[in-house]
């Protein structure tokens, strides 16, 4: 009897060992395979297989991007959108990968790359149909929005509460999930985590709007927001002009030190802070007033 299941044993173990040897043998193949084509490491793709568009139409003046923030959907930029469309002015607000579906199954292997690919293929489809593009990145999608002016020029680009800067409290995770190991070990015992819930100043409760959130995340994710963050440079951005707008209560991220490391590299920049905003600045209180000095920074020459 023990020796029937130790045979079976073997022969399951000899089998799990021929599964692997093929699945790296298939693997080593595309990998020879892709060799062949033009990389562009920054976005784990190729020259080769990037989208292309020609509408065959006259290009429009300007159009405007914009690029919602961690965990959330375009369905935040809603107050905005509704005063674009009753201004005329043209808007694209792609839905970054992993992000409004009903399960988070993308994010739990989500690299940079792949938002650093919605960033630029968004900004292309505009670019176009239009001959100036604006882009208007809230939180993770300011970090985005600089790294896009990194690579192609930018209109006008508006920072709300860009996550450039980890707040104080969030220190301490960030350098535990940057650390060999003990990420490992974080990342095996807590996969996925419920996002943490701020106290907020008692005039700001109610503030935000209804919105599609999640409100638990794969810390995989959390860790491609940190690192998207080196990624984006300010001083080697391309921008006509350049605003930061932030709620005075901001507890996701450190606002002074994000305008500090503006200033130390001598970027000049607009800053507008809201009274009544905590970080999620187009659902708060002051959400049309956000929209209201949006507006009219993009119908500026």
């Amino acid at each position: 009897m023990k020796r029937w299941i130790i045979g079976i044993g073997l022969l399951l173990v000899a089998a799990y060992l021929a599964v692997l040897s093929v699945e790296r043998h298939n693997l080593q193949l595309t990998a020879r395979y892709v060799k062949g084509f033009t990389p562009i490491p920054e976005l784990n793709t190729f020259v080769e297989t990037s989208p292309r568009l020609d509408l065959g139409v006259k290009k429009l003046p300007h159009a405007v991007l914009l690029l919602h923030g961690w965990s959330a959907s375009p369905q935040e930029f809603e107050v905005l959108i509704t005063q674009l469309k009753a201004q005329g002015i043209p808007y694209y607000a792609p839905q970054l990968t992993g992000f409004g579906l009903d399960d988070l199954h993308l994010l739990r292997s989500i690299k940079t790359s792949d938002w650093l690919r919605d960033a630029i293929y968004s900004y292309d489809l505009l670019a176009a149909v239009a001959q100036e593009v604006s882009v208007v990145g809230h939180s993770n999608g300011g970090v985005l929005a600089i790294w896009i002016a990194q690579h192609r020029p930018v209109k006008h680009l508006i920072l709300s509460s860009p996550n450039l800067a980890v707040s104080k409290e969030d220190k301490i995770y960030k350098t535990a999930l940057r650390t060999p190991v003990i990420a490992q070990i974080i990342e095996f015992c807590l996969p996925v985590f419920a996002k943490p819930k701020r106290a907020l100043n008692p005039r700001l409760k109610q503030a935000d709007t209804a919105s599609f959130r999640y409100p638990t995340l794969p810390i995989k994710s959390l860790v491609a927001l940190w690192l998207l963050q080196d990624k984006a440079d300010i001083d080697k951005a391309n921008f006509q002009d350049l605003t930061v707008l932030y709620g005075k209560f901001d507890q996701d991220v450190d606002i002074p030190a994000v305008l500090a490391g503006f200033d130390r590299q001598r970027i000049p920049y607009n800053a507008i802070g809201y009274q009544q905003a905590a970080h999620n600045l187009l659902q708060s209180k002051d959400r049309f007033n956000v929209s209201d000095d949006i507006l009219e920074v993009l119908e500026e020459e």
